[in-house]
């Protein structure tokens, strides 16, 4: 079993651990264990599912919404209609309570996401094992003069939590006429952690603070520095990403 494979099967691993002991999830979660990158997204999956079912139980809807919805079924069709009329009524009112889940947990995650950072979280989390790079670069200066040379942003200086991790090189995107670098680090476990760079302009004016939000496994903690506006990304909390400014 490769770690596609145990991503697959422990992707409906539920998060309370009742199924730690379960036979079918033996394998995966042994290989979970033994890998640092596969744990990590482990501990990631099971800490989004449970922020996903504690949105769901805060989504209360009215009181008589199931009575509601049956109502206006059998005053809209013929009565010989009334059984499916009952069920297609019963399950719109569970899609109504998902939506409104759904769209609670979106709000806690990535609905203020800019373009550029939808972008490069896009980049990062569909290259997360072997990233397609435009560059690899053997140190920070030679990096420097690749991107200067295509005019594209680099970093006036790298967090300092980055200073342990090992440089890969970058990828230069274009979204909506705007430059923006994404560059790839290498942790002394294994793990990757981005740095996506561009102009300022692209975050509003005040956003010095660092701002962290959550996309699944994924944490961001985005902010302004000089002129570029910045943005880590790493599977793992905030604690994760907070670490490396």
């Amino acid at each position: 079993m490769n770690n596609r494979d145990a991503q697959f099967v422990l992707s409906a691993f539920r998060p309370g651990g009742q199924d730690a002991t379960d036979p079918q999830f033996a394998e995966a979660l042994s290989q979970a264990r033994s890998d640092p990158t596969l744990a990590s997204w482990l501990s990631a999956q099971v800490a989004f599912d449970r922020n996903f079912a504690d949105a769901l139980q805060s989504v209360r809807p009215p009181d008589d919404l199931r009575r509601r919805i049956v109502a206006g079924g059998i005053a809209s069709l013929p009565r010989q209609t009334f059984r499916r009329t009952y069920f297609l009524a019963l399950a719109a009112g569970i899609a109504v309570v998902a939506l409104a889940a759904g769209l609670l947990l979106r709000g806690k995650s990535d609905h203020a996401r800019t373009p550029w950072q939808a972008a490069a979280l896009n980049f990062v989390s569909s290259n997360n094992r072997a990233p397609e790079l435009d560059h690899l670069a053997p140190g920070v200066e030679e990096l420097q003069s690749w991107l200067t040379a295509r005019n594209a942003p680099m970093a006036a200086r790298l967090p300092a939590g980055l200073s342990q991790s090992e440089l890969l090189g970058c990828k230069v995107l274009n979204v909506q006429q705007r430059a923006v670098t994404i560059i790839c680090f290498r942790q002394t476990d294994g793990r990757l952690v981005h740095l996506v760079v561009t102009d300022r302009s692209a975050l509003p004016a005040g956003a010095a603070t660092p701002a962290f939000q959550q996309s699944g496994p994924w944490a961001t903690v985005s902010w302004v520095e000089g002129g570029h506006a910045y943005m880590l990304a790493a599977i793992g909390s905030e604690a994760t990403v907070g670490r490396f400014l």
